[in-house]
């Protein structure tokens, strides 16, 4: 969803930067967006792993809730390589190498669909057709990264990184601290699991800010909006 989001914000500035040969500034935009959706979507994969089978119960029933309690988390997984495969795929758009993007997106649901064809008849879960999403997505994500590798630098910002992890930690020790387990069930009513969901998020955020995470850091997805409109 956030990549889809910022489609109409980034690739503009995007395509001017690489235009005016400001490679440099492009790479580092791109970063910011990435950095970005390990912030968003770091603690709702962690998150997932603790609350996901409670909320199904809740939304479901014992049935659906009990044999889907693995699968939320691991798509939740697979979503972050999705988000990671669209940025990626954004500077392909804007290198003009659209071929790289149709040749991992067919190259990851190719595995995708012969996991599933050979593994199905064996193990018969549902969580299988999650788990190779996320193989999928990964193994496209990986392709789109290296077949860009000699016109793009992919920075990774591993402090940052370390920072929405250790924060996800805090939150899911509150969970922890809340009653939640990994792959459990546990007896909320929806006002007790909205609050802790509430609870988590603001203790994740209270975290980022201790670690030195500031709104800042992302500006430059918008200011370099502002600059696109103001030059048109």
């Amino acid at each position: 969803f956030l990549p889809r989001v910022f489609d109409a914000i980034v690739l503009p500035n995007l395509n001017r930067l690489i235009d005016q040969g400001e490679i440099a500034e492009a790479e580092a935009l791109i970063q910011v967006m990435l950095n970005l959706l390990v912030l968003i979507a770091l603690p709702f994969a962690a998150g997932s792993f603790f609350v996901a089978p409670t909320l199904l119960r809740v939304l479901t029933n014992a049935d659906i809730a009990a044999a889907s309690r693995w699968v939320t988390p691991v798509v939740a997984c697979a979503a972050i390589c999705y988000g990671a495969m669209l940025i990626a795929g954004q500077v392909a758009f804007a290198l003009r190498r659209t071929r790289v993007i149709a040749v991992a997106t067919a190259s990851g649901g190719a595995i995708n669909i012969m996991l599933n064809l050979l593994l199905l008849p064996v193990f018969a879960s549902i969580l299988l057709p999650a788990a190779t999403t996320l193989i999928g997505y990964a193994v496209g994500l990986a392709l789109t990264a290296v077949s860009l590798r000699r016109y793009w630098r992919f920075r990774v910002d591993w402090v940052g990184a370390l920072r929405c992890l250790a924060a996800a930690a805090v939150m899911t020790l509150l969970l922890y601290q809340l009653g939640y387990r990994p792959g459990v069930f546990t007896m909320h009513n929806p006002v007790t699991l909205g609050a802790s969901i509430a609870a988590g998020i603001l203790i994740y955020v209270a975290a980022l800010w201790v670690s030195g995470v500031r709104i800042r850091d992302f500006r430059a997805l918008f200011s370099d909006a502002n600059t696109t409109e103001e030059a048109a």
